[in-house]
């Protein structure tokens, strides 16, 4: 680890940036000789006396500068090529300063040029001043350079780095310590920095400004915002002469440097990897950070709460594609969301626009960042309190498939449960058995029915959920029942399978005081089954049972088979009851049009004011081979009619209409239910 001191030295002595020049015309190449040279030094903590730089344009090694007094004095010249140390050629630039800095003695093979191989041979002993690089040929630039190579422990190089495009990648990436220092995390064989960038390089300066106090994320949109990149790093001499993989990566060669934030393949394509550690004081603390899925399965960084934990770490649209090593590809959103709930600390790699770190804006949201992004499924801020808040936007094909939920009523607090989630339906990922409904399409359902709720849900094929999850319920796999999640709520009503063919199964629980208290609704017979035909309000049925509903059982004991008096005789003997009934999918509102050819002949239908439901006019019978055969059914409740609503008129006016009109157009809300012939009061 590179001490204190020397890193304060180096990021004194930053270089400022300079600009590439301008293009010259070009001069004849000079002739070059080969020479060899001969370099020793005492001792390794010795200096060499020498800087060395490699030209963009070439690729060549320099010699950069040349310390008056020091072992290369007399012996090597600024501006001399290196063709080979120590009998090897083609090293880069890391591998020959790695060279250089842990010898003794140095054998050097230089192509020099004729002036200044004869002001070499002139002088007897070390030559006066010599003039840098820049000054001696103004016209090579150097895209790496190190000066002072072999002195103290560490090397200070400036390396200077050029991309094709954009879109293209600088070939390293860059991570912030415990420390707060920043260090080369990996370099990509054969990418723009291989052998200039050595992993474990501290970089101490970018694009001519000190890293001293910047962020994480200013210094990769530092990096990022240009074609071209001038780093200044503290690069550290190997110890015991063990020589480090520059291509590994910074785990493997400081396995005890701990990186806080991780940007790797800086600049690679349109994203590029970000990883973030994060910790908390305890599971009830907010990550600071909410997190969506699209529906394209990506998993979101939908906001970030300014001052939070994960403020300048992550930012708004980053895609999560780790957590502690181990994929999200494959994971639900609830799944993702458990896990970072029950964590006090996290590793997390994300996939990040390019360009964008440090541009961003903390406030936005994943709406405002990135509006192209469809969000199915989305918790605003994670860990936070007792509960979180999902906002979910589903979608099914038809109207017959399920959403692959059930929804119960808590006998206690009216609240709406999600009682099951099936798995591999719709919702599986997305809500989990425990949540309590708040909203549904924008409207609040606490003040609704759970046969409303119900309803509401089943008529749509597009719907956008907001439900509350206990925390308590992470601990839970998504697949669990609402009697395993939570054992001691009390169902009122229950509904699975919400959507599901044309009909569902609904199990509600009703409970009277004593038997001189209604149940609250009546029973009907009709072609073998069981039909509840009137719920009457303010009674216990009301907002459980629903008009023509199906009985199936009473107490776990199927009616199939049972005579109308035999059900009724066992309504009539309970206090409470726990009913499974069929519920026919509403098909939503209906238009029909029927025209007659005069006054004098039937539409085909009858009507009668709804005996329970205010204002309302119902379809009782529908005339076999009548005009309204097929298109209106017994059970339809009519809430137009012409240009009239139920608001602005009733049931008289109604019929008035129906007599008066050649064609007449209703609208009507449709049960799907069979006829009933019989009714018969339970109490």
């Amino acid at each position: 680890m590179l001490r204190g001191a020397e890193l304060a030295h180096a990021k004194q002595a930053l270089i400022r940036t300079q600009e590439a020049p301008e293009p010259k015309q070009a001069a004849p190449a000079p002739a070059l000789v080969e020479v060899a040279v001969q370099v020793s030094r005492s001792q390794t903590g010795q200096s060499w006396g020498i800087g060395l730089g490699e030209d963009e344009g070439s690729g060549q090694k320099v010699i950069t500068k040349v310390a008056e007094g020091g072992p290369c004095g007399a012996k090597l010249m600024v501006g001399d090529r290196i063709k080979a140390i120590d009998g090897k050629k083609g090293l880069d630039h890391a591998a020959m300063v790695q060279i250089i800095g842990g010898s003794l003695g140095i054998s050097f093979v230089v192509l020099r040029t004729a002036e200044s191989a004869a002001a070499a041979a002139a002088s007897a002993s070390s030559i006066a001043r010599q003039p840098t690089i820049s000054e001696k040929e103004p016209d090579v630039h150097v895209a790496v350079r190190s000066d002072g190579i072999g002195s103290g422990t560490s090397d200070t190089v400036s390396v200077e780095l050029v991309r094709e495009t954009l879109e293209s990648s600088f070939g390293f990436g860059i991570g912030n310590t415990d420390e707060g220092q920043f260090v080369i995390t990996n370099t990509a064989n054969g990418g723009v920095s291989d052998g200039k960038l050595q992993v474990g390089d501290r970089v101490v300066g970018v694009n001519g400004a000190s890293t001293a106090n910047m962020s994480h994320k200013d210094m990769v949109g530092s990096i990022t915002s240009g074609l071209r990149c001038q780093l200044v790093v503290v690069r550290e001499k190997e110890k015991k002469g063990a020589a480090i993989d520059r291509r590994a990566s910074i785990s493997t060669v400081e396995p005890d440097t701990k990186v806080a934030a991780r940007a790797d393949h800086l600049g690679k394509g349109s994203k590029e990897e970000v990883v973030v550690k994060l910790s908390r004081d305890d599971a009830s603390q907010s990550w600071g950070f909410g997190l969506a899925e699209a529906t394209t399965g990506e998993k979101l960084v939908s906001q970030i709460a300014e001052g939070g934990i994960s403020d300048g770490r992550l930012q708004v649209n980053d895609v999560i594609v780790q957590v502690n090593a181990r994929s999200v590809l494959e994971m639900s959103h609830a799944d993702l969301v458990r896990i970072l709930q029950q964590s006090v600390s996290v590793e997390v790699v994300v996939d990040r626009e390019s360009g964008t770190t440090g541009a961003w804006q903390r406030k936005g949201s994943i709406e405002e960042v990135a509006p192209e992004k469809e969000v199915e499924a989305q918790v605003n801020d994670i860990g936070h309190l007792k509960s979180e808040q999902v906002v979910l936007h589903l979608t099914r094909p038809s109207l017959t498939d399920s959403w692959g939920f059930g929804l119960a009523e808590d006998a206690r607090r009216g609240a709406k449960l999600v009682s099951k989630v099936a798995p591999g339906g719709i919702c599986d990922g997305k809500l989990m058995a425990g949540d309590v409904l708040l909203d549904i399409n924008g409207q609040t359902v606490a003040d609704l029915k759970h046969a409303e709720v119900v309803q509401a849900v089943v008529a749509c094929t597009e719907l956008a959920i907001t439900v509350d999850r206990p925390v308590a319920n992470f601990k839970f796999t998504r697949n669990e029942t609402i009697s395993r999640v939570n054992r001691s709520t009390r169902i009122s009503a229950r509904a699975d399978n919400l959507g599901e063919g044309d009909d569902d199964n609904v199990t509600v629980s009703l409970v009277r005081k004593d038997r001189s208290v209604s149940f609250g609704f009546a029973l009907g017979f009709a072609d073998g089954a069981h039909v509840v035909t009137v719920v009457n309000p303010s009674t216990p049925s009301d907002g459980v049972l629903q008009l023509n509903d199906v009985l199936l059982s009473i107490n776990s004991k199927s009616v199939g088979g049972m005579s109308h008096q035999d059900v009724v005789s066992r309504i009539v003997e309970s206090l409470v009851m726990k009913v499974v009934v069929q519920r026919k999918a509403s098909s939503g509102r209906q238009v029909v049009e029927i025209t007659r050819d005069s006054p004098a002949q039937s539409f085909g239908f009858a009507v009668a004011e709804h005996p329970n439901v205010q204002n309302c006019t119902i379809i009782t019978s529908v005339l076999d081979g009548g005009l309204a055969e097929g298109l209106l059914y017994p059970g339809d409740m009519m809430v137009g009619i012409n240009e009239l609503t139920t608001d602005d008129s009733n049931h008289v006016s109604r019929v008035e209409q129906i007599k008066a009109s050649l064609t007449v157009k209703l609208t009507v809300v449709r049960n799907g239910a069979p006829p009933v012939v019989q009714i018969e009061a339970s109490e």
